[in-house]
């Protein structure tokens, strides 16, 4: 049996479901994901599996690392293989604590598992994100943690509307919430981007990456970027593409000055649209371009902007 972690992010849910599916073609099994939650919401319907398990529980909007792991056990069935929880603050402690609680090995951050003669084969990339190393598991269940990983779609199960509601008597906190304060996103996950303008260290500089912003706020786009543009601070470790970063799957991926180290290029290269925009013609970017434009990036974008807002004018 594999269990896949829901999450809020329904891309992250479809993709984590995909490779669970192809995994259990080859292991003669069964896909269940499940939600913890106070009821039951939209994003949790509509996924490739053999059933959904919603945890109900009226402390499930609040996270607390104790209730969920006591929630997840009380259910997990020990003929259970594999749980893959997605990458997030909440699931990548949650999944640590069930290491302990089962006795399980735990694989962090993978990017990509395959079978090999039976045997659950793990790949994720070094720290420095330069490298990749290959894991094989020994004992089940195999624990693992994953922003995305790359599957081939050929399920032929259905969508599954139906919810399987199981309702947990929570034991009492040993403490008590005195307030709850909900701070609203206002900035979409780059994840969930119809539309991304990325921008690399060819754009030279943070006042560029401004301009990079005020062009994707023209097309109501994310703004997103490589890891080098991270460790100078030009954008967000929430808006890095790659390895170490997100995966991303939108309609259209513009790369402005983006080389296209592996890396990079494994975050974003099932991208619908990929266009390059990079004054140097052998960027390796260009071998993964479906338009492409040798130019100065930074000009691009300004002449990008000088037309919309004339446009905007008229």
């Amino acid at each position: 049996m594999i269990y896949v972690l829901g999450d809020k992010n329904i891309k992250s849910n479809i993709a984590l479901i995909g490779k669970a599916n192809e995994l259990a073609k080859k292991f003669d099994n069964i896909v269940k994901i499940i939600f913890i939650d106070d009821k039951v919401r939209d994003y949790q319907k509509g996924y490739k599996v053999d059933e959904t398990i919603l945890i109900k529980t009226r402390e499930g909007n609040l996270y607390d690392y104790e209730i969920y792991s006591k929630n997840l056990l009380s259910i997990i069935d020990e003929k259970v293989d594999l749980i893959i929880f997605p990458s997030n603050e909440v699931y990548r402690e949650i999944a640590a604590i069930l290491s302990i609680r089962l006795n399980s090995t735990l694989l962090t951050e993978a990017t990509d598992l395959r079978v090999e003669e039976n045997k659950l084969i793990g790949m994720r990339p070094s720290i420095g994100g330069d490298s990749f190393s290959e894991f094989t598991f020994k004992d089940r269940p195999y624990l693992i943690t994953s922003k995305s990983l790359v599957y081939s779609d050929e399920s032929t199960k259905l969508e599954n509307y139906n919810i399987d509601e199981i309702n947990i008597n929570n034991e009492k906190r040993a403490y008590d919430i005195e307030e709850v304060i909900n701070f609203e996103q206002k900035v979409k996950d780059i994840k969930d981007a119809d539309i991304i303008f990325a921008g690399g260290r060819g754009l030279l500089g943070e006042e560029n990456f401004k301009e990079l912003r005020k062009l994707a706020s023209f097309y109501n786009g994310s703004v997103a970027g490589s890891r080098p543009t991270v460790d100078q601070g030009y954008i967000k470790v929430t808006e890095q593409v790659g390895q170490t970063g997100s995966f991303v799957k939108p309609n259209v991926y513009l790369a402005f000055g983006i080389s296209g180290a592996i890396q990079h290029i494994a975050g974003m290269k099932d991208s619908k649209k990929i266009i390059v925009i990079n004054n140097n013609k052998s960027s390796n970017i260009f071998k993964f371009a479906d338009y492409a434009i040798v130019a100065d990036a930074n000009s691009i974008i300004r002449n990008m902007i000088n037309i919309l807002q004339r446009e905007a004018n008229s």
